[in-house]
């Protein structure tokens, strides 16, 4: 199964990475990408404070190259648009995994996206206080 990820993830342009253990600082960074960059998603006029604040603290490494050049795209394709917004099923096991999400709906129901806003930092100094 490994394989057929990475080689369907390769064409498609994505980065392909090994399959490694993560702990929960890597899955914490990790959300944190992805709820930013779905913030820029579907609200795209904070675009430019979300990256400020990522460059104030040093964070740019927690965005994917493909995460990073949605968010500095001016403006992004509306696909790109779309197909971030999505992310939000991603950020929904990435906080299961840390234990801050009991369940995952079923694949045929909607995300609770308010659920971020209780668990997720704003962009503040504090964002791994929580983690």
């Amino acid at each position: 199964m490994r394989l057929i990820l990475n080689n369907y993830s390769s064409q498609k342009g994505y980065e392909s990475v090994e399959d490694n253990i993560r702990d929960k600082t890597e899955i914490a960074r990790r959300s944190l990408g992805v709820y930013y960059t779905w913030c820029v998603a579907i609200q795209y006029k904070d675009r430019q404070g979300i990256l400020n604040w990522v460059d104030e603290n040093n964070l740019r490494d927690i965005l994917s190259k493909q995460e990073l050049n949605f968010i500095t795209a001016n403006p992004p394709p509306k696909q790109q648009i779309i197909n971030f917004s999505w992310h939000c099923e991603r950020l929904l096991i990435l906080l299961w995994c840390l234990n801050l999400v009991d369940a995952i709906p079923a694949a045929d129901k909607q995300c609770n996206t308010s659920i971020f806003q209780m668990l997720l930092p704003p962009l503040t100094e504090k964002v791994f206080q929580i983690f």
